[in-house]
């Protein structure tokens, strides 16, 4: 009887292989059994953590969902929690490391610059400053009433007051209505 297949994992341990599937990234996943089988040990084979798996993880660290691998969710969790992957608690990372980035940007230019959607980016600037509400009657302010009286386009407006486009229309018309009755 000749010895089977051994493939290394990460960690540096011998795995006896049992079945080899083909990945969309060109290696190929391969699930096993420990060699030699230590004594007592049951169960089936079990993916076996090669660098290759390793480094598609962690490309795919803040987006496992898009992983395309032939391997159930279970076992995807699993691999990436055994090399310290957990998705929460990398999120919560990954946005605490852009707040000085984030206080300073709008959530649209966030958004686009590191490609996630603007009400995700909204929703993370209320979770971490609060509401950014102005004062009450801010658009009545000289500099703001001028600049929505100016005649410009809609969308150009709301684009310098930072605020959206029906809101120009909305207050246009309430500044027409206060000197209309002055």
């Amino acid at each position: 009887m000749s010895a089977p297949e051994t493939i290394t994992d990460v960690w540096g341990n011998q795995w006896a292989v049992a079945e080899e599937r083909p990945t969309a990234y060109g290696y190929s996943v391969f699930l096993g059994r420990p060699y030699p089988r230590p004594k007592g040990w049951r169960g089936g084979p079990q993916a076996i953590l090669t660098a290759d798996l390793l480094k598609t993880l962690d490309e795919y660290r803040m987006r496992p969902i898009d992983l395309d691998l032939p391997l159930g969710s279970t076992t995807i969790k699993r691999l990436r929690s055994s090399v310290g992957m957990m998705w929460y608690e990398d999120r919560a990372k990954w946005w605490e490391e852009r707040l000085p980035e984030m206080a300073t940007m709008s959530a649209t230019d966030f958004a686009r610059k590191h490609e996630i959607n603007v009400a995700t980016a909204c929703l993370a600037m209320i979770r971490y400053f609060g509401h950014a509400n102005r004062p009450p009657g801010w658009w009545r302010e000289k500099d703001a009433a001028d600049t929505l009286l100016s005649g410009r386009p809609s969308v150009e407006i709301a684009s310098a007051l930072g605020i959206a486009p029906s809101s120009v229309r909305r207050l246009r018309s309430a500044l027409m209505h206060d000197w209309a009755g002055s």
